[in-house]
């Protein structure tokens, strides 16, 4: 399944056999001169599968939220929720005292902190631009443009805690 968009028309799904430039003709829509379209969209034909190991690995390991893994899989949050509990996953509870309690690189999941892979990326990232000799505020500046997100993720990333995150990596 594609998708097409014609010279000043409405993206459509197409055909086989019009995607691949045999006919002017789309089974579901009709005539399209092959001359009109401007560009052609390949759509994922089978979406991820909300399986147990999968959910453990984005869920657990990752540290992704219930709309991080549904944007992967083009379900809803409450889809991914729902099959967290019919798998038995504990769903985080982190209030803001617990996600204080927690440094970045961590979260609290069922009374134990575990890494969190994304923020240990960003922990790496620091450690760089920091061997490379970028200031405290430098590394901000990058990480606030970069739109990485923080520890909230709604924040602005500020040079104190940059130095407070790559201190305690030492």
């Amino acid at each position: 399944m594609c998708v097409f968009q014609i010279q000043n028309k409405k993206a459509s799904h197409c055909c086989e056999a019009f995607y691949n430039g045999g006919t002017d003709e789309c089974q579901h829509f009709g005539y399209f001169p092959q001359s009109e379209v401007v560009e052609i969209l390949e759509l994922p034909t089978k979406k991820p599968a909300l399986t147990e190991s999968f959910l453990k690995q984005k869920y657990v390991v990752e540290g992704l939220s219930w709309a991080e893994i549904g944007a992967q899989v083009f379900s809803s949050r409450v889809t991914v929720t729902k099959k967290l509990k019919e798998f038995e996953i504990p769903l985080k509870t982190i209030t803001r005292r617990e996600t204080g309690k927690t440094v970045y690189g961590y979260r609290q999941y069922g009374g134990k902190a575990i890494e969190v892979k994304k923020e240990e990326d960003v922990i790496e990232l620091i450690k760089s631009y920091r061997s490379r000799g970028y200031t405290y505020i430098k590394i901000s500046d990058i990480l606030n443009k970069s739109k990485i997100q923080t520890k909230k993720r709604k924040g602005v990333w500020y040079s104190k805690v940059v130095r407070q995150i790559f201190k305690r990596q030492l």
